[in-house]
């Protein structure tokens, strides 16, 4: 082993490529990468999640913002939920006996997003009304 520093010329500090290996002029020419790449412990466990049937487990994926978890995972239970019926629609609404605890409303699919246009109706509505008395 040599005693002191090695030395490395600019050329070996830097990669290079010859660009004729590539059939394509520009990415632009490629299509979309429709995967993830080196997230193989991720995807297993994303997979192993979707497929548990157990009653209240849950999910959680942590990682820096802007890596594309969200989309992954959105990608993963699009493909898993497609051909299967449209789950019921879950809906919390204020318990007003106990406001820490909200109620929990289970409606038909769809339903929940017409209770929630229904109420912003409603509360349009008092707002104006209300106050004539």
């Amino acid at each position: 082993m040599a005693n002191g520093p090695l030395e490395l010329t600019p050329e070996q500090l830097r990669r290079t490529c010859d660009p004729s290996i590539f059939s394509f002029t520009s990415t632009a020419d490629i299509p979309p990468l429709d995967g993830v790449i080196g997230q193989d412990r991720a995807l297993g466990a994303v997979h192993f999640g979707i497929h548990i049937k157990s009653k209240g487990y849950h999910m959680y994926a942590l990682g820096p913002v802007g890596t594309g978890k969200r989309t992954i995972i959105q990608k993963f239970l699009e493909k898993d939920a497609a051909g299967k019926p449209v789950p019921d629609d879950w809906l919390y609404v204020n318990n007003f006996e106990d406001e820490d605890k909200p109620r929990a409303l289970r409606l038909p699919a769809g339903k929940g997003r017409e209770f929630r246009d229904d109420m912003d109706h409603l509360v349009e509505d008092l707002k104006s009304d209300v106050p004539r008395g």
